[in-house]
């Protein structure tokens, strides 16, 4: 009995790498897993593009390119997650609250401009806003690999033989697991 049931395992194992390797049947194919690499590459491309686009303004003394370029700045490094399916980063979330920091800083050290009033310390916040900018970048493009890691373990069929007990004694089964 025991080698019977060693035997199917056996069998059914073979057929589930065999399951695995096919395509299978139009509509039931697992989804296309995503590439590391091409990950990163929109990661760092996307914040290329737009710090390329900062330095065409600053050169050109254009103001609202600068500024567009900025602006593009909250969304391109972010690139390579949404690529992974992952539409809200750590990332894109400090740079946003760096920007509120960096705006408020800025406003301040206007306003006060050389004063010495209460609320004149909160002009430091636009360097703890620039820093926090550039980190948020580097969060995006360092974590564009590990946002594809997640989206190929969260998207792999898998198959497993199982023996299943029954009333009538031990049973071969077939398990498939995946998410939808």
């Amino acid at each position: 009995m025991m080698m019977k049931t060693f035997t199917a395992v056996l069998i059914v194992s073979a057929l589930a790498r065999v399951a695995a390797a096919d395509d299978g049947p139009p509509g039931l194919q697992p989804d296309p897993q995503k590439d590391r690499t091409t990950a990163f590459e929109l990661s760092i491309g996307g914040t290329a593009a737009s710090l390329a686009v900062v330095g065409l303004g600053a050169s050109s003394q254009s103001g609202g390119v600068e500024l567009a370029g900025l602006a593009s700045l909250l969304v391109t490094p972010s690139l390579g997650e949404w690529y992974a399916g992952q539409p809200f980063t750590l990332g894109m979330g400090v740079r946003a609250a760096s920007t509120a920091a960096f705006i408020v800083g800025i406003s301040t050290a206007i306003r006060c401009d050389g004063e010495q009033s209460s609320g004149c310390g909160l002009g430091a916040l636009w360097v703890a806003g620039a820093i926090g900018y550039g980190a948020g970048i580097l969060i995006d493009v360092a974590g564009a690999g590990h946002a594809v890691d997640r989206f190929n373990a969260a998207h792999r069929l898998q198959f497993a033989p199982t023996v299943m007990a029954t009333p009538s004694g031990s049973v071969m089964g077939m398990g498939v697991g995946g998410r939808f």
